[in-house]
Order: C-alpha cells, then sequence, then structure tokens
C-alpha cells in the first residue's frame, strides 16, 4: 500500500513516469484478491494511484470496473 502511495506521487503529472508504471497496475487489477480485506484495501490504493498519475483509459477501465465491484 504504501509503495503505491509513492507511485501515486511519483506519477503526479509526469507522462513518462506513469507509462511505466501502467504494466505493473494493470497486472495488480488482475491479480490481487477481492475476498480479503487485504486484497480490497490494495485494489482501493490502486484505483487512488490510477486517479492521481498521467491518465491511461484502460486503467481507467480497470479501476471503473473494481469500483463496481466494491459498490455490489
Amino acid at each position: 500500500i504504501r509503495l503505491l502511495k509513492i507511485l501515486a506521487l511519483l506519477g503526479s503529472g509526469d507522462k513518462r513516469a506513469s507509462e511505466t508504471m501502467y504494466a505493473v497496475l494493470g497486472d495488480i487489477f488482475r491479480k490481487c484478491e477481492t475476498t480479503s480485506n487485504i486484497g480490497n484495501a490494495v485494489l482501493y490504493e490502486c484505483i487512488c494511484t490510477v486517479s492521481s498519475i498521467y491518465p491511461s483509459p484502460k486503467l481507467l477501465e480497470s479501476a471503473a470496473e473494481v469500483t463496481s465491484r466494491f459498490l455490489k
């Protein structure tokens, strides 16, 4: 969770740094389990990171899907 917060700070306003994070954040969205509290916490922090870095349509779509799962 702390690493995701650091990534959010590093990618804020920096397109090049953000683009290097896309693969890692995408992997987190795909592989993280939602059956545990820590999994949900990591996904929440990943959503916060995606919303603060340079936007990627694919990651924003993944964040929207996870958010809708949280609301269900």
